[in-house]
């Protein structure tokens, strides 16, 4: 085990506990790094905007603009309720995995807001775009306009908090693939959006 990897261990362990999950039995803060190959792949130089934490209505719309993207690169946005992410604020975070498939549980978000638009451009809203029956082996994803940018238009549903977090659209699966709750894919998690 190198350092990265027991640095890793100890920031999984950090951010673990108290992760919020329903069932604490599930709470796992256990990390293999025996087989571990990246345990985190925070993508520097991803930045939010608005970068700091945001207030949203019910009802209401706010845009969220995502740079520093590689433009060939596609991507996913999922909104990641409150109680299922561990976050510092540096783009980092811990998520939960209630039922140990491996991926990173995004809760039941779209009660709390919905991605509205994409790029200016309107979708049927859901709290991940594209979604989940995007074929892994050919993903199709979001890919950033000219500057590297991607834009959501993000809907206040009711209220609550949840964490916009972007991802490359690849791996076995479409969905933040972790380990011991920490993502092996390449992702970035932006502030709180707070639905009042």
């Amino acid at each position: 085990m190198n350092l990265k990897h027991t640095l890793t261990a100890l920031l999984a362990l950090t951010f673990a506990a108290g992760c919020g999950d329903k069932d604490a039995a599930t709470d796992s803060a256990a990390t293999d790094d025996s087989t571990a190959t990246d345990d985190s792949a925070v993508e520097e130089g991803i930045t939010f905007t608005p970068s700091a934490d945001t207030s949203l209505a019910a009802g209401g719309g706010l845009d969220l603009s995502i740079g520093g993207l590689d433009e060939a690169t596609a991507y996913r946005v999922t909104l990641v309720i409150a109680a299922n992410l561990t976050t510092s604020g540096d783009g980092t975070g811990t998520f939960i995995d209630g039922d140990a498939n491996g991926a990173a549980d995004a809760g039941a978000s779209e009660a709390v807001a919905l991605i509205a638009s994409v790029n200016g451009a309107a979708i049927t809203a859901a709290k991940t775009y594209p979604s989940g029956e995007d074929d892994p082996a050919n993903p199709s994803g979001i890919f950033p306009v000219t500057g590297g940018v991607i834009t959501v238009n993000l809907s206040g549903v009711a209220a609550g908090t949840v964490y916009p977090v972007i991802y490359v659209n690849g791996g076995a699966s479409t969905f933040l693939e972790i380990t011991g709750g920490v993502p092996s894919e390449v992702y970035a998690v932006g502030p709180a959006i707070t639905v009042n």
